[in-house]
């Protein structure tokens, strides 16, 4: 499957929804409510989480006004992300940028941002 494609998101979103860590990662998952984008600039999907949980995962669909966070990144950053590397470490690294979005609320939810990126690996993917 290719990367960011409709059928991809949907493995995604079944990854994302079997693993615990993505719930409990966050600080408070009740008020856990965004919308994001993620991917490359030229290949990325959108995310919705609602009250901690994954509401949405597929295609770009919000104005990027909606969007709480853009995290963009090259093909070998989010390779990296999927062969295990930590978000945290790639974000440090320079390799994920926050074209938008709350750097504080993003630390407070490193766990699940980190559980988001580490099930990318559980997905088949072509590249």
């Amino acid at each position: 499957m290719k990367f960011a494609s409709a059928d991809w998101c949907v493995a995604f979103k079944e990854a994302l929804d079997k693993d615990p860590q993505v719930y409990k990662g966050l600080a408070d998952p009740g008020s856990f409510n965004f919308k994001m984008a993620i991917g490359m600039e030229d290949q990325h999907f959108h995310i919705e989480f609602q009250k901690g949980r994954v509401s949405y995962l597929s295609e770009p669909k919000f104005d990027e006004k909606e969007l709480d966070f853009m995290i963009m990144g090259e093909l070998d950053a989010w390779q990296s992300a999927a062969a295990g590397e930590a978000a945290t470490q790639l974000l440090s690294k320079g390799k994920f940028a926050f074209k938008k979005g709350s750097m504080s609320t993003a630390v407070k939810n490193a766990a699940t941002f980190n559980a988001i990126m580490k099930n990318m690996g559980k997905v088949p993917t072509e590249w």
